[in-house]
């Protein structure tokens, strides 16, 4: 094992300790993880200046795209036991080989990413999508398709950072890369100083480009980190351990997976209705999506720090409902937010009339599902931390798929409810799958947690 200069894990303390704990891995996090989604913000009103028609090409190759890219990053997440378990117990072999074959897994798996975003034309025409704004989807994804390298890279390293509890370099990267995309997204969609403009196209171009940029970056930050537990490149010929570490994190993935699929399918679904639904629901999401981030950033936490203390062999069920309370009291007041001002926020996104309306209508719903979503995510986030990655893909399979969606398609088509009963069928999932994350936490709690650190 090589010579251990990883600071001892601090036993739990009292409720406020460890609130102040997780918030200072936390804040990092949710400032990298808003920046990653500003991405996107930016992304619809510079495309919206365009007019109804390229925002919704957009909208649409964007549910394609960030489905086919959440797999590989939930892959990627669920490594987070292994970093963080092998940082409590201390193990700098451990961590070393699992960065590099995590590196290693990230390229890999970009290749079928890459693959499922170049079919994006049949594949939304299967799903039936408005004829009209599938080729600036497709467009779309093609110009995207080029950073999924680079993106994969980045994901792989911060969750090596994040297991150590070392976050602000990816969120000043991210801070950074978004001061890029602001400019080259304008620039490359709008045209100027020499490029004619490329609308949807430019726009995922520039998006590319900086998530190229962004664990290059990364890797300069964070240079003497990543050295310090560099084991040369054999790990990454070491098929079998490539194997195992890839079963670790697939069953995150396939849990991440199934709950953004079943948001993006709800997208699929506003597409039905009319180009309008289909930006007004992004328009919604993208919004509920920034106050998500809060609790996302406290899910990451969660996990980093369960994962330590279980590494280091001591108690972690404090820590844990720590944490959920956290994601939920925040959840509450965004509630409040989106409930009060639904015509504020998304005033922020568009002007289109028929747009506007949708996003006013549904910003109440996602009002409802806050508490639920805060719950769910931060206990998946402690499960992780713990070791639990098997179960808890199940309860998202019966949430989503097998209530969700299909209440929300009755609600929103046989009943003539719209976009609003679609999203009553999102509401009843976070609801359900909240609930037996919750129970599932405290089954974990009393049998200790599973390591995955192998020494």
């Amino acid at each position: 094992m090589t010579e251990d200069t990883t600071p001892d894990i601090p036993a739990e303390g009292t409720a406020f300790e460890e609130a102040r704990r997780l918030t200072t891995l936390a804040w990092p996090v949710i400032v990298g993880q808003v920046g990653f989604i500003l991405m996107g913000v930016v992304d619809l009103i510079v495309v919206g200046m365009l007019g109804e028609g390229p925002q919704a090409s957009l909208a649409l190759g964007n549910t394609w795209s960030f489905g086919v890219l959440i797999v590989g990053m939930g892959v990627l997440m669920g490594l987070d036991p292994v970093f963080a378990q092998a940082a409590g117990a201390r193990d700098k072999a451990v961590m070393g080989r699992a960065m590099v074959q995590a590196t290693a897994l990230g390229l890999l798996l970009s290749v079928p990413l890459i693959v499922a975003h170049l079919l994006a034309t049949p594949a939304l025409t299967l799903f039936e999508q408005p004829a009209e704004v599938i080729p600036g989807a497709a467009q779309y994804c093609l110009a995207i398709a080029m950073g999924l390298p680079g993106a994969m890279v980045f994901f792989a390293l911060r969750s090596f950072l994040q297991g150590q509890g070392i976050v602000r370099p990816a969120t000043l990267v991210i801070v950074v890369a978004n001061v890029l995309n602001v400019i080259v997204d304008v620039w490359f969609t709008l045209g100027g100083f020499g490029i004619e403009p490329m609308g949807v196209y430019g726009c995922g171009l520039a998006t590319s480009l900086v998530r190229t940029f962004m664990p290059i970056a990364l890797i300069a930050v964070c240079w003497d980190s990543l050295r310090g537990c560099w084991p040369g490149i054999a790990p990454v010929f070491e098929a079998r351990a490539l194997w195992a570490l890839a079963l670790i994190g697939l069953p995150v993935g396939v849990q991440v997976a199934m709950e953004v699929e079943a948001f993006n399918f709800v997208g699929l679904m506003m597409g039905w209705i009319s180009p309008a639904a289909l930006a007004g629901n992004a328009v919604a999401l993208n919004i509920s999506s920034l106050s998500f981030m809060v609790p996302f950033g406290f899910s990451a936490a969660a996990a980093t720090r369960v994962g330590n203390l279980l590494g280091a062999g001591l108690p972690w069920g404090r820590t844990a409902w720590v944490a959920i309370g956290v994601g939920v009291a925040f959840m509450c007041s965004s509630a409040l937010l989106f409930f009060f001002a639904p015509g504020v926020l998304a005033g922020l996104y568009t002007a289109d009339p028929k747009v506007l309306a949708v996003a006013v209508g549904l910003l109440p719903l996602a009002a409802c599902f806050q508490l639920f979503d805060g719950a769910q995510v931060v206990s998946f986030g402690v499960l992780r931390g713990a070791g639990d990655t098997r179960v808890p893909p199940l309860f998202n399979l019966l949430g989503y798929w097998a209530l969700g969606i299909p209440v929300g398609y009755v609600l929103g088509f046989k009943l003539g409810w719209g976009p609003e009963g679609i999203w009553m069928g999102l509401i009843l999932a976070l609801m359900v799958v909240a609930v037996m994350l919750i129970v599932r936490v405290r089954v974990v709690q009393r049998r200790g947690g599973a390591r995955v650190v192998v020494s």
